[in-house]
């Protein structure tokens, strides 16, 4: 039995699901194009993900008055997410985040329009998004539709698993 809730199927066994899902990223990701990037609501199985609020607020907790903490933040970020590059036999070289949150803290100054695009170039970018959804070309992080806490997509090839 198959329920259709977006891309995302939900099957009668978790290993039918997977392969559903492993199926629609590999057809996603034999397209030609100059960025994959991969939207999910939560962690997909068989990828191993950082947990970068994680990571960048345990840097910035001393550091936090500190009036360079965006530039030693957007630096501690790009080392950070070089050394969590992993290889999938099946998908070749990925990136996969999740509790991104604090990416969107307007106090970082962080580009998210050029992260995204840089990062999902020639890899592929898994953003686990949690609550978060995409509208009319825009990520937004929270239920809502706040502009404060969304990112363009445009000219980005995205797909959703939602």
């Amino acid at each position: 039995m198959l329920c259709k809730k977006g891309l995302v199927a939900c099957r009668d066994t978790a290993w039918e699901f997977f392969c559903y899902i492993m199926g629609i990223l590999k057809a996603f990701l034999s397209s030609p194009s100059r960025n994959h990037l991969v939207i999910s609501d939560g962690c997909i199985v068989g990828f191993d993900y950082i947990d970068v609020g994680l990571e960048i607020s345990a840097f910035i907790e001393d550091k936090i008055s500190d009036r360079r903490l965006s530039m030693r933040v957007q630096d501690h970020l790009n080392v950070l997410l070089r050394s969590h590059i992993c290889k999938s036999e099946e998908f070749g070289e990925y990136l996969a985040l999740t509790n991104i949150g604090i990416l969107f803290e307007p106090l970082l100054k962080i580009d998210l329009d050029g992260f995204l695009d840089w990062w999902s170039q020639n890899m592929i970018l898994i953003l686990d998004v949690g609550k978060g959804h995409v509208q009319d070309n825009y990520l937004f992080l929270t239920q809502g539709c706040s502009r404060d806490y969304s990112v363009s997509l445009e000219g980005i090839n995205y797909i959703e698993l939602l």
